[in-house]
């Protein structure tokens, strides 16, 4: 491991600053939305509630990890979208949430059984809660 003196002093510069961050916006109906907006490497709640809670109609942001593409990232839903009764049932995010059960536990997937995501959500390409 390098002493500290030998580290480059920019390096927490370089960790901190802003990054393009790409997310998706998915509503129940309709076209997917592709965004991007500046994120740091571990972005602050306030940061990511400024991104995510404009685009889940009035709710609260809940994380859910899921699996897309070989990896681990976030997807934001309304906090209370599932239980309210005011949402409907958003296919696509849904299918997103139920396919890391159904790629590790196949044989323990049952789309019957599993909780459906309700309303809009916001999924990114990385991950960004920590």
């Amino acid at each position: 491991m390098p002493h500290l003196s030998e580290v480059d002093p920019n390096w927490l510069v370089a960790w901190a600053a802003d990054m393009l961050t790409d997310y998706f916006v998915i509503p129940e109906i309709g076209e997917v939305q592709q965004r991007q907006t500046q994120l740091t490497a571990r972005p602050s709640l306030d940061a990511l509630r400024a991104v995510i809670e404009p685009h889940l109609a009035g709710e609260r942001m809940e994380r859910v990890r899921v699996f897309v593409d070989g990896e681990y990232v976030d997807m934001f839903v309304g906090d209370r979208s599932a239980i309210n009764g005011k949402m409907i049932r958003n296919v696509r995010a849904t299918d997103i949430y139920h396919n890391n059960i159904r790629t590790h536990d196949p044989d323990n997937y049952d789309a019957a059984t599993m909780p459906p995501i309700c309303g809009p959500a916001v999924l990114f390409r990385r991950r960004v809660w920590f």
